[in-house]
């Protein structure tokens, strides 16, 4: 890939973790399957932040991504030192945590015993998304990602 090219992955990759964070608010608002929102939030900060590391070193990062899975917390401990962001706040991590267990193993997707024996307003998320709200914020007042706004797509 040319550097233009990586560059243009870094940036579909944090437009697609945004929409995904947007969906699950949306998907909240409209009174939906918890469960499903939990879901959409999960992948988009998974997605936002492999983007912030794709971005820091491409080459360095792509094949690493992999190993980092869909486990959250990894992925923040990742960004963190890549970044030297300050992604997430000590009581917001712990939120994290609680719905990494869950995002990690695939239970948040597949209807299984997580529908029958929790109650998904147990699974806290209302510091995560203010905190990856945040983070977009911060993101887009950088303009790390600026190209995809202003259609890269037709390059």
């Amino acid at each position: 890939m040319t550097c233009h090219t990586k560059r243009l992955v870094e940036c579909y990759m944090y437009e697609k973790g945004k929409a995904f964070s947007r969906a699950a608010v949306l998907v909240n608002q409209k009174n939906g399957n918890e469960l499903v929102v939990l879901h959409l939030l999960c992948q988009g900060i998974e997605i936002l932040l492999k983007a912030l590391l794709l971005a820091t070193d491409y080459d360095f990062c792509k094949p690493r991504l992999r190993k980092l899975g869909h486990d959250l917390i990894k992925i923040v401990v990742a960004t963190r030192k890549a970044t030297n962001l300050h992604i997430f706040e000590r009581s917001t991590l712990e939120e994290l945590r609680t719905r990494n267990s869950f995002y990690s193993q695939h239970l948040l997707r597949y209807a299984g015993n997580v529908d029958i024996f929790i109650d998904p307003a147990s699974i806290p998320y209302k510091r995560v998304i203010r905190h990856v709200f945040a983070l977009i914020r911060h993101v887009e007042r950088k303009g790390m990602f600026k190209e995809a706004r202003n259609g890269s797509r037709n390059h």
